[in-house]
């Protein structure tokens, strides 16, 4: 299941129904306090590029998928907290909570500025994806 249906809790309360005991429940979905969403999606295409303005924020941050427009095409769009897949995955034991992905291109302009060696550092705390893997009580 993915950060694009607009009820995850069902979705997730579906994947406990039907998983045996003991059995190990993978999710990524968008991490919120990620570089691609304050500095690309907020601050570039938010703000400098007027994408709040002439899209509002659920119409520029669903520009992230290829293709979307936010108007016309405006695929649906969460963003998760540490905090918010915890509750998410509450049913669950959660056995791993951890951030990834962090890529140049995701960060333009800044991109430039990060060694690998920072961008993997960085990559943990400030990626774009947030991973969890559980296991069924």
């Amino acid at each position: 299941y993915r950060h694009h249906s607009p009820d995850i809790e069902k979705c997730v309360d579906e994947v406990f129904r039907v998983l045996k005991p003991n059995g190990e429940f993978i999710i990524g979905l968008y991490y919120k306090d990620s570089f691609c969403h304050y500095w690309t999606k907020c601050l570039l295409d938010g703000s400098v590029k007027f994408g709040f303005l002439r899209l509002g924020y659920d119409g520029n941050l669903s520009t992230l998928e290829a293709g979307a427009d936010g108007k016309k095409y405006k695929p649906y769009i969460k963003l998760f907290t540490k905090k918010m897949m915890r509750d998410l995955l509450s049913k669950f034991q959660i056995d791993a909570l951890d951030i990834r992905h962090l890529n140049r291109e995701d960060i333009p302009l800044l991109g430039k500025l990060f060694t690998d060696g920072m961008l993997q550092k960085y990559s943990t705390k400030y990626g774009w994806y947030i991973l969890a893997k559980c296991t069924k009580k």
